[in-house]
């Protein structure tokens, strides 16, 4: 995993909902979630056989990436799953999208591969079947930019659009914003994705001066790989302190993460600055534990 996940992870899975939110045409808009019919239309659209969704080559490309990032993530909360209930709803959560995705994602590329035949059209494909995509969107969370809400009037505000509506998604779609999740649910990923960074990124450093120490690359090749790392580290450790200011004390991290310590008798352990705050002479001097 490279250190950019976390941004790529989330960038990623903001373009996937919007897409599937707003790109195909006819789709009512509701103010607390998208009914099924919204997976019908999208596995209709994603299904034809008279032509390909627009933008769909960038969107496959996205839709893999995230697939990719979101079996990772997943990953990271199977292993602690057991130590929180709330992680174990995330889990949850993230299976269920996955799923979702992967069947988006695999009705997206046959569409892809179609080409339309005017001389001998193809029957179009049935009418898909509700369960398929029937949850889809239950855990998104949708709403609109504030220039578009101040400007309806309170009866369109609360009003609720009927199945029929004519037009709807179409007149609204371009400022729908959809989010998957609520961001302060996703401080343990972010945090793993940090830590994961460092680890590979001390396993290369590790590696390189070994490499040096057998004679194989020059100590100026060696040097300009360990401060381009303590670069990269330092600026991670400080966009995530910017972000979440809670994880910048060592306790507060400590905490979050469950984690427990075993200090000898008659000793004390009290780290007088956060985990992010090493200088780097003192980032070059910690142990590299070689089980890791």
């Amino acid at each position: 995993m490279d250190s950019d996940m976390y941004q790529r992870y989330k960038t990623g899975t903001r373009y996937v909902v919007q897409y599937l939110a707003t790109q195909p045409p006819d789709i009512d808009f509701l103010r607390t979630s998208f009914d099924r019919r919204v997976a019908l239309t999208i596995e209709a659209e994603a299904a034809s056989t008279s032509r390909r969704p627009s933008d769909i080559r960038s969107a496959i490309t996205v839709f893999q990436s995230v697939l990719q990032d979101r079996r990772e993530c997943a990953a990271f909360y199977q292993s602690i799953r057991n130590k929180d209930l709330h992680i174990a709803e995330s889990d949850l959560g993230h299976q269920q999208f996955i799923v979702v995705l992967t069947t988006v994602l695999d009705r997206l590329q046959r569409a892809n591969k179609v080409e339309p035949d005017e001389q001998h059209p193809i029957a179009s494909s049935p009418r898909p079947s509700e369960a398929s995509l029937r949850n889809a969107f239950e855990t998104l969370v949708s709403s609109e930019h504030d220039d578009l809400v101040a400007d309806t009037g309170p009866a369109d505000r609360d009003a609720t659009p009927s199945s029929s509506a004519p037009g709807l998604s179409s007149r609204r779609g371009s400022n729908i914003i959809a989010e998957l999740e609520d961001p302060i649910d996703d401080k343990a990923f972010t945090l793993y994705c940090y830590l994961e960074g460092c680890t590979s990124a001390r396993r290369k450093l590790r590696k390189t001066w070994l490499e040096y120490l057998n004679g194989s690359i020059t100590l100026e090749h060696a040097s300009l790989l360990t401060e381009a790392a303590i670069d990269v580290l330092q600026s991670s450790a400080s966009d995530i302190t910017l972000r979440m200011p809670e994880f910048d004390d060592f306790d507060a991290v400590a905490d979050f993460l469950q984690m427990r310590a075993v200090v000898a008798p008659e000793t004390m352990f009290k780290p007088d600055k956060s985990i992010f705050r090493y200088s780097v002479c003192e980032i070059q001097a910690l142990p590299v534990d070689d089980n890791r």
